[in-house]
C-alpha cells in the first residue's frame, strides 16, 4: 500500500474565487475525487504552503458535505485567531476584492495572521509526496520517499505577454522547487516536450496522465426545455449559437474569433450567435473595444460571464458548435467538455489540442483568419457534418476518464517508487 500525501493547495485558492475556478482548479477537483476511490494507496490531502491556504482547504470541504472524507492533515496553527473566525475573514476579504472594494486593511490582518501561525509539521511520513499546482516544499521538510509535482504548462515563461503580472514568477517558483531527483506530472505530451526542451528535466522523470472530463457534469442533454430554460438564465436570446468557454485573456485568441465570427455574420449566417462562457481575466481590453468598434457584431455576441457547472452541460449540448482557436493549452479542458456533450468542436492545430481532438473535430492554425473563418462556416451550415462530428465526439471523450487518470497517477507513483525510492 504507497502511502501517499497530496498537497491540493489549489483547491482551496479555486473554491474562494469564480476567477480562480478555471480548468486548472477543476481537474485537480475530480483529480482529487478519483483518487479517493482508489484502493491500492493510502491517501492523505494538505495544503501546507501556508495556513490561509490549509483553511481555505477546509472551508471547500465543509462546502462540499466533507469530500475528502477527512483525509485532511493539519500543518498550521493560529493562536491569535480561531479556525471559524479566519475562515469568515478570508471569505470577506475574497468576497470584497471580487466586488472591487477596498479590503486593504482586512487583507493587510489576513497577511500578518499568515506570516505569525506556527507550522506544526504533518504527521508521519510518506512514499510519495505530490504537489498538484504549487512548489514542492524544501528538502526534508516532509519526509518522503520521492517527490512529484504536476505542471500544467510552462505558458508564462514560454509566453509572458500573454499572463497577468505575477504569472511568470509563479511558474518559476513552482520550477525551482523541483530538485534533479524529483518527478514530474503532466497532461499531455506536448506539455512533457516543453519542460523537457524548457526546464531540462529529462524525459524518464516525466509522466504523462491525460485529464478527463467528469461524466456526471458533463453529458450530453437532450431536452429542449432544458436547455432553453439555462439558455434564458444565462441572457442567450433563442436561435442557434456557437459557444466558447475561457477566462477572457489574451492566450485564448478571442480578439481573433471575434473578427472571424464577424466575417461569417457579413458573409452567410447572420442570424447565428456566439455565446462566450467565462469571467473577465486580465489584458482583456481589445475583446471589449473590438465589441464596441462593430455594433452589429456586438448584436449578435452574449457575453455570459461564470456559469455554474450545473449549467454547463445543457449550454454545451445545446450549442451548433465549440470554438477554442487557443494560442497556447497544456491540455485543453473545455475542448473534452464539448466532445463529452456531444458538441461538434473547433480547436487550434498546435500545442496539446490535437491530442485531445484527435480526428473528432475540425483543427486550424490559431491565427490563420481564412482557416478559422471556413472552419465556422462549414460547421455553421453543414448538418451532415455536424452530425458526424456529434458522434465522434462523444466516441472521442469516451476513452478519456478520471478513473484512468487515477491508475495512470498511481502508476507512475510505482515506476517513480522502482527508480527514486
Amino acid at each position: 500500500m504507497i502511502r501517499v500525501l497530496l498537497d491540493a493547495n489549489i483547491v482551496g485558492r479555486g473554491f474562494g474565487a469564480e476567477l480562480t475556478r478555471t480548468g486548472i482548479f477543476r481537474s485537480t477537483e475530480h483529480l482529487l475525487g478519483a483518487m479517493l476511490g482508489r484502493t491500492d494507496i493510502t491517501l492523505h490531502i494538505g495544503a501546507e504552503a501556508n495556513w490561509a491556504g490549509e483553511l481555505q482547504l477546509l472551508a471547500y470541504d465543509r462546502e462540499n458535505h466533507g469530500r475528502l472524507a477527512g483525509k485532511i492533515l493539519r500543518a498550521w496553527e493560529q493562536p491569535g485567531m480561531s479556525d471559524a473566525e479566519a475562515t469568515a475573514l478570508i471569505a470577506h476579504v475574497v468576497a470584497e476584492e471580487a466586488a472591487g472594494r477596498d479590503a486593504r486593511r482586512d487583507r493587510a490582518t489576513l497577511t500578518l495572521l499568515n506570516g505569525t501561525a506556527r507550522r506544526t509539521g504533518l504527521p508521519g511520513s510518506f512514499d510519495v509526496v505530490h504537489s498538484l499546482r504549487t512548489p514542492l516544499p524544501p528538502r526534508g521538510r516532509i519526509p518522503a520517499r520521492v517527490r512529484a509535482i504536476t505542471v500544467h504548462d510552462l505558458i508564462p515563461l514560454l509566453h509572458p505577454e500573454w499572463m497577468y503580472p505575477t504569472a511568470e514568477a509563479e511558474v518559476r517558483a513552482i520550477a525551482d522547487s523541483i530538485l534533479p531527483e524529483d518527478f514530474v506530472i503532466v497532461s499531455s505530451r506536448s506539455a512533457a516536450d516543453d519542460i523537457t526542451a524548457v526546464l531540462g528535466i529529462p524525459p524518464a522523470r516525466i509522466f504523462v496522465t491525460p485529464f478527463a472530463a467528469a461524466k456526471e457534469v458533463f453529458y450530453r442533454v437532450e431536452s429542449s426545455e432544458r436547455i432553453d430554460e439555462v439558455k434564458a438564465r444565462c441572457g442567450i436570446p433563442p436561435g442557434e449559437y456557437l459557444l466558447s468557454l475561457c477566462t477572457l485573456e489574451p492566450r485564448k485568441n478571442l480578439v481573433h474569433l471575434l473578427r472571424c465570427f464577424h466575417r461569417l455574420l457579413r458573409q452567410e449566417k447572420p442570424s447565428l450567435r456566439l455565446v462566450l462562457v467565462g469571467p473577465t481575466g486580465w489584458k482583456s481590453d481589445p475583446v471589449f473595444a473590438l465589441l464596441q468598434e462593430h455594433p452589429d457584431l456586438r448584436a449578435r455576441v452574449t457575453l455570459a460571464g461564470f456559469v455554474a457547472d450545473a449549467d454547463l452541460a445543457a449550454l454545451y449540448s445545446g450549442a451548433r458548435g465549440f470554438v477554442y482557436p487557443s494560442l497556447y493549452e497544456g491540455f485543453g479542458l473545455p475542448l473534452l467538455e464539448a466532445m463529452q456533450c456531444g458538441t461538434p468542436v473547433i480547436a487550434s492545430d498546435s500545442t496539446s489540442m490535437p491530442e485531445v481532438v484527435g480526428d473528432a473535430g475540425l483543427l486550424v492554425p490559431p491565427t490563420d483568419a481564412d482557416a478559422l473563418s471556413e472552419a465556422l462556416l462549414r460547421l455553421a451550415t453543414d448538418d451532415e457534418l455536424a452530425a458526424e462530428l456529434r458522434r465522434r465526439s462523444r466516441s472521442r471523450a469516451a476513452s478519456f476518464s478520471w478513473e484512468r487518470t487515477a491508475a495512470a497517477t498511481v502508476g507512475a507513483y510505482e515506476k517513480m517508487l522502482g527508480v527514486g525510492g
